[in-house]
């Protein structure tokens, strides 16, 4: 029931000490009570969530409920359908691969029913970025799309790109053309059609810079040499299509023509300069004079073992054949794998093969053959000789070819093997792994020259087990694949040995004989891995069916601010059975309202509403409490009376009370004056006379 209480005081208050005369009003509606005999009928089925977005083949659970004339909730059992998609007789929506929207609906007793809205997630449009860009010819641009769906999020999209004025790839990358203009890239949705376009626009940029190729070089009197000039823009990018003209700093020295063509005129150098749009580079000429026509080198053929070495000479010489002197020659090798050579024209054999070793001067070469062969193997020595190792572990074995003096010789390929595989195994850098208990024979051979080793293989006996994981929990019902792992003393794993298992409490948990292990009800058991005398264990801990859900009651409530409220909560599994002995803790939306301590009693604080939330293990419900104000019995204005003269004030001040006369706080009190002309109050009880003479009532409501 709710009753609301009207309650006004008039004080009066006169002038030349007049009585004073209050007046107080009370009023009070007539409380409605609701009783049993005509009991509430649900008029509305709801539908929660009402509306929602969902990709294709996405899943929502949607719930139900009813809701009275008087705007009361109630449970019902309704039966569901869909206009697309599928849904479960308990709500479970499942939906379909289109993107089209669906309707789901919630029908109680065939006739009333209640919908929720579902937006299928679907692509409205995609955008190419940059919308605009601005290349020069030839060169590229980078365009990425993404798609803008009816929700207003964006995601990736599979697209293909077609474009003009140059081309375009699968990828995005645009490639400008040579002819500068407008031009467009279109992207387009592989499914669908839909598509958007990108302006881009192939403009000729200013020639910043210009490289000359190559930037020096000599030629002979009469001799020619070609130049290269490149304009480029401000990143360094190569500019086709621009006109370059040539100069020379010293025309008697060199001439260029129109093309680039340097001629040698006279011995010098000469600096030729090529000129694009302003900008400028250079490249110096030297011209010389004599020059060699041809170099000859000695012995032109020899053969030297790896190791070895071998002196060359070379001889510059003119178109006539005279040798000349004094002139530089540079050495250089073929392959430096094969064969070395030093400024001096020393060579030096490195690896087998051949070389051709090449003298230069003044860009005339000549060459030599150089024929580099390896000192022929003569024994390989395998070390150690006859290691022994533990089934399942290695050694590692050293073969080393030897010449006829028994030097080492390094570089050479060898090969391994073994003479019983199923005893020890052998790979190509001569690690040996033992297979089986016995003896094997391995050989390393080398250019066709062996050497072995002796080795013994032994078992390695279980020095401990290792269960994994060591430690597991279930329900009843559930599995769990435990492991065990045979170790030796050095703690290496052991393959191939036997294991059994067992468990110390088979009413708890049971293992077969692959190690799976399955709850049987509530407790530990401890499970055992034996091998070969030796055992480890792991705990299995089955654990209590979880909670599911929690139900809070009374579901809403009202309550007056200092009085309590005891709410309960009730623990579910996911099957609806009530599940006791569960730990339950409290909270509240808003503890100035209402606060609720460990055990589920609620206190009012404030007027208003809080929702009161009980969880257990994850698992939460509700409950919404209403706070009111305990309502205003009485109103006591004191002083009573006061007189004033012309501009004096006095100071009221007001109890409020409720109907067992406690005292109320924090309440609004409104002044107001009968005769403001003869004296006014403010809203704090300050009352000022502004007149001489008269009366008035101040009162405090």
């Amino acid at each position: 029931m709710t009753f609301k209480h009207k309650l006004s005081c008039r004080l009066a208050l006169l002038k030349d000490a007049l009585p004073l005369l209050a007046l107080v009003a009370l009023g009070c509606e007539k409380p409605v009570a609701l009783t049993d005999s005509n009991p509430a009928t649900v008029t509305q089925v709801v539908v929660s969530p009402d509306s929602i977005d969902l990709d294709p083949l996405q899943t929502q659970q949607f719930t139900a409920f009813g809701r009275t004339a008087t705007g009361d909730s109630m449970p019902i059992t309704a039966s569901w359908s869909a206009s697309a998609g599928t849904i479960t007789p308990l709500g479970y929506y499942v939906a379909d691969s289109s993107e089209t929207d669906a309707v789901v609906t919630a029908t109680l007793d065939g006739s009333l029913t209640g919908n929720a809205r579902i937006r299928k997630r679907r692509i409205v449009a995609i955008v190419v970025s940059p919308q605009a860009a601005v290349v020069a010819p030839g060169q590229t641009q980078q365009f990425t799309t993404y798609a803008r769906r009816n929700t207003g999020d964006s995601v990736s999209v599979a697209v293909s790109y077609t474009a003009t004025g140059g081309t375009m790839s699968p990828g995005g990358m645009y490639t400008a053309g040579q002819t500068p203009g407008s031009y467009r890239v279109i992207a387009t949705r592989t499914r669908g059609g839909l598509a958007d376009t990108a302006a881009i626009t192939v403009m000729s940029l200013p020639v910043a810079s210009v490289a000359v190729t190559p930037p020096a070089a000599a030629v002979l009197v009469g001799g020619i040499v070609q130049l290269t000039a490149t304009p480029k823009d401000a990143n360094g990018n190569p500019l086709a299509g621009r006109t370059v003209a040539w100069s020379s700093g010293a025309t008697g020295v060199a001439s260029v023509d129109a093309n680039g063509l340097v001629k040698g005129v006279g011995a010098g150098t000469a600096t030729i300069t090529a000129t694009s749009e302003g900008k400028s580079a250079i490249a110096t000429i030297t011209v010389s004079s004599v020059p060699v026509k041809s170099v000859v080198v000695t012995p032109s053929t020899a053969t030297v073992l790896a190791g070895g070495m071998v002196q060359l000479s070379a001889t510059p010489k003119d178109s006539a054949g005279n040798a000349l002197t004094g002139r530089t020659v540079a050495w250089s090798s073929s392959a430096t794998s094969v064969a070395t050579v030093d400024a001096n024209g020393l060579v030096k054999g490195v690896g087998a093969g051949s070389a051709t070793i090449t003298a230069t001067s003044e860009g005339k070469s000549g060459t030599a053959t150089i024929t580099v062969t390896l000192v022929p193997v003569a024994s390989v020595q395998v070390a150690p000789a006859s290691p022994t190792v533990l089934l399942g572990q290695t050694v590692p074995l050293i073969a080393t070819p030897k010449d006829s003096a028994g030097n080492p010789l390094t570089g050479r390929v060898g090969t391994w093997s073994s003479s019983a595989t199923g005893v020890a195994t052998v790979d190509v850098n001569g690690l040996v792994k033992g297979a089986g208990p016995g003896t094997a024979t391995i050989t390393a051979t080398c250019e066709g020259k062996s050497g072995t080793a002796t080795v013994t293989v032994s078992n390695v006996p279980v020095a401990s087990v290792v269960v994994t994981p060591a430690t597991a929990s279930m329900f009843p019902g559930g599995t769990a694949q435990l492991t065990a792992t045979p170790m030796d003393s050095a703690g290496n794993a052991l393959t191939g040995r036997t294991v059994a298992w067992s468990s110390n409490a088979t009413s708890v948990a049971t293992i077969d004989a692959n190690g799976s292990v399955k709850g049987v009800a509530a407790g530990s058991a401890t499970i055992t891995a034996t091998s070969e005398g030796k055992s480890a264990t792991a705990t299995i801990t089955v654990r209590l069916v979880p909670v599911a859900s929690v139900q809070v009651s009374p579901a809403t409530a009202g309550i007056r601010v200092g009085q309590t409220l005891q709410l309960s909560a009730t623990t579910k599994d996911s099957a609806g059975g009530t599940l006791t002995g569960r730990t339950v803790t409290w909270a509240s939306s808003n503890a100035n309202v209402a606060s609720v301590n460990t055990s589920g009693l609620v206190t009012g604080k404030a007027a208003g509403s809080a929702t009161i939330t009980a969880t257990s293990e994850g698992k939460s419900a509700t409950a919404t409490v209403t706070v009111t104000l305990v309502p205003v019995a009485s109103v006591v204005v004191s002083p009573t009376t006061a007189t004033l003269p012309v501009g004096g004030t006095v100071q009221l001040a007001v109890t409020l009370k409720d109907s067992a006369a406690n005292l109320l706080t924090g309440r609004s009190v409104t002044w107001a004056s009968s005769a403001p002309t003869v004296a006014t109050v403010s809203q704090a009880g300050l009352v000022t006379d502004v007149a001489d003479g008269g009366a008035t009532t101040i009162t405090a409501t």
